[in-house]
């Protein structure tokens, strides 16, 4: 029996992530393999992959069995890569908020994964239905322009000038969606 690869899809992305060797070869040759035809676009896939990224949201409220651990940052990064590509996690609320504030100031965030943040954020306000946007909007917004303003103008790092090409690219589509806000 098979499964689908919707089911088996975080398994294998999370083998194919893994700090040995083997696992990872095993993992990627499994995604390949049995989780090709996965269906990005499934909302019930995407709130697993947000849960393994965000790990659970009030753990308080969660019996101790239940509760996840955000992933690990190479698994964080191989997710923001599958995040970019699917609708249904630019229109994943409240998860999507929780992904992109946990990428640009999250404990243990790194430059890979702020870059990876604005990345989605553009994403997200080129593809979030109108209802969406009007929600996270406001408030991603307000989120870049504080780490615009935080932001030192002689970074010359690649990183943190990709980082600012994707604020100001997410600022731009922001504001030919929701020129209200400006």
């Amino acid at each position: 029996m098979q499964l689908a690869p919707e089911i088996v899809y975080p398994l294998y992305l999370a083998a194919a992530s893994d700090s040995q060797e083997s696992v990872t070869k095993r993992g990627e040759e499994l995604l390949k393999r049995k989780a090709s035809a996965v269906n990005l676009e499934d909302s019930n896939l995407m709130k697993k992959l947000f849960t393994l990224f965000n790990g659970t949201a009030s753990p308080e409220n969660i019996a101790a069995e239940l509760k996840v651990a955000p992933a690990h940052s190479s698994l964080r990064v191989r997710l923001m890569g599958v995040f970019c590509r699917s609708i249904a996690a630019a229109n994943a609320f409240p998860y999507t908020l929780q992904c992109i504030f946990g990428c640009i100031y999250g404990n243990g965030t790194t430059s890979r994964l702020k870059q990876l943040g604005m990345e989605f954020t553009v994403w997200v306000f080129k593809h979030a239905a109108n209802d969406q946007l009007k929600l996270i909007g406001p408030v991603i917004l307000s989120g870049i322009l504080r780490s615009l303003d935080g932001s030192s103008t002689t970074e010359a790092d690649s990183s943190s000038r990709d980082i600012k090409i994707f604020a100001y690219q997410a600022i731009g589509l922001l504001a030919t969606r929701m020129p209200n806000l400006f």
